[in-house]
């Protein structure tokens, strides 16, 4: 399709020293949700005022401490999400979101001016596509199972580098389409279950870009590509 991604330029905010909490779903009187609510205060304080750059990036480099966890849960995705929201920060800001997982070195969050770059090229294996409208009902996922009959190449086992990127109105929630896009990955991540095709093992992606370009002569269509290799 052509599309201009986004690269991460100059660091403008940093925080250091940080310890990435997964989302939680829990209730609000529960201790995992009062830590988590605590963590995206103290996130969202450290990296405000935003740069005043008209699209930003934000990139997380989160150390999982121990190798056994590099594979298995600590989604990328659900330490990224958390971060977004009403009272955290605005979706609308970034076109470029960001992280890897390590073993060591510690976790650390940066932010800046994202840069327009050449779409991902090589040895990324690809996929396309128009899901259509209605992106937060389970037909507009179920769409994307079409990645499983374009015959693509599994990541082979261990871990996975991921870039998905939405051509959208710059009016919708962006965030609001990462996982739902993630669950239809099955076909080249792998699932523990066939009975579950939409629960794939997103856990070993280690290196994940998220990335939208705005379009509103999409309306309330959105258009998804999705990248993968090996890490």
């Amino acid at each position: 399709m052509g599309w201009e991604l986004w690269a991460r330029g100059p660091v403008e905010r940093t925080l250091d020293s940080v310890w990435p909490l997964l989302a939680s779903w829990e209730k609000s009187t529960r201790p995992a949700q009062a830590r988590l609510q605590a963590y995206l205060e103290e996130v969202t304080r450290g990296l405000s005022p935003l740069p005043e750059a008209p699209h930003l990036y934000l990139h997380m480099d989160i150390d999982v401490e121990e190798p056994e966890r590099l594979l298995r849960h600590y989604d990328l995705e659900n330490y990224l999400t958390p971060l977004f929201g009403r009272r955290w920060l605005p979706p609308e800001r970034f076109a470029l979101v960001s992280a890897r997982k390590r073993v060591g070195g510690g976790s650390h969050i940066e932010c800046g001016p994202a840069e327009r770059r050449a779409r991902a090229v090589g040895e990324w294996s690809h996929f396309a596509m128009n899901a259509g409208s209605g992106a937060t009902e389970r037909r507009w996922k179920e769409n994307l199972a079409r990645l499983g009959e374009s015959s693509p190449r599994p990541v082979p086992p261990g871990p996975a580098a991921v870039r998905l990127a939405w051509r959208c109105s710059s009016k919708r929630n962006w965030t609001m389409l990462w996982k739902t896009t993630g669950d239809a990955m099955g076909p080249v991540l792998g699932v523990a279950d066939p009975r579950q095709p939409f629960n794939p093992n997103d856990d070993r992606i280690v290196d994940l870009e998220l990335h939208r370009v705005a379009d509103d002569s999409l309306g309330h269509d959105v258009v998804v590509e999705m990248w993968w290799r090996a890490a």
